[in-house]
């Protein structure tokens, strides 16, 4: 089914949910600070906006086709600037905020390794981030802050992509060795949501809950992909 160049890719179907169900919760974020716990939500419709808001910005930084570094806490951001990458036709490198040593240094081997050309994250993190990666020998990366853009993003209109183009770069944790890269396909993380939804029976007005770090590849797809989904 998604080898086909006629599906409609992952860009197009959630655009089209936006336009469908635009007050329905796309997704839900739990936060815990302290003893309070909160619930911050994003619309599909408001998370097609943020997303198409940051894409204008990658498109007018001239970043189509390139790759760029995603270091984010868990969270809403980072659903949105991943998003934004896929309606951009940016090649988006999950990763994770450095916030010691060990982390900044796979942090910057998986940066070169990729060919990455800028970075996003949050505005409360780019001076810890500039300052661990330029101990790492990244003098340049790039970084572009994720904040409420002036921009409107409601209109985005994401362009046709071949499913056998590169969608994402996933990398392993470094833990036992240098992080190890595989390209993902459009097509593949459609077919990925497809198998995972088949096998646990999900239906439409099912509500998938996950703790796995989004960074990592199940956490990814569990954790925004497979949500996000809409069914044909």
């Amino acid at each position: 089914m998604y080898g086909r160049k006629n599906c409609k890719g992952f860009a197009e179907l959630l655009s089209e949910r936006a336009r469908s169900h635009p007050a329905q919760p796309a997704l839900i974020f739990l936060e815990t600070k302290g003893n309070q716990q909160q619930a911050l939500e994003l619309t599909y419709a408001s998370l097609h906006e943020r997303a198409g808001a940051l894409a204008a910005e990658l498109t007018r930084r001239g970043l189509k086709g390139q790759r760029v570094l995603l270091l984010f806490p868990s969270g809403l951001e980072y659903a949105s600037a991943f998003l934004a990458c896929i309606y951009a036709g940016v090649t988006a490198v999950p990763v994770y905020p450095p916030r010691n040593n060990w982390h900044a240094e796979r942090v910057a081997i998986i940066a070169r390794d990729a060919g990455a050309t800028a970075t996003l994250t949050m505005p409360e993190l780019i001076e810890e981030t500039e300052v661990r990666l330029h101990a790492m020998g990244l003098t340049d990366p790039g970084i572009i802050r994720f904040a409420n853009l002036d921009c409107k993003g409601d209109d985005w209109v994401p362009r046709p992509l071949e499913l056998d183009s590169l969608a994402y770069l996933q990398y392993t944790s470094g833990s036992t060795g240098d992080p190890k890269g595989v390209m993902v396909r459009h097509g593949d993380l459609l077919y990925n949501c497809a198998q995972y939804a088949e096998a646990v029976g999900l239906q439409k007005e099912s509500t998938l809950v996950s703790w796995l770090p989004v960074f990592h590849d199940m956490g990814l797809i569990q954790g925004i992909a497979l949500p996000l989904r809409s069914e044909e």
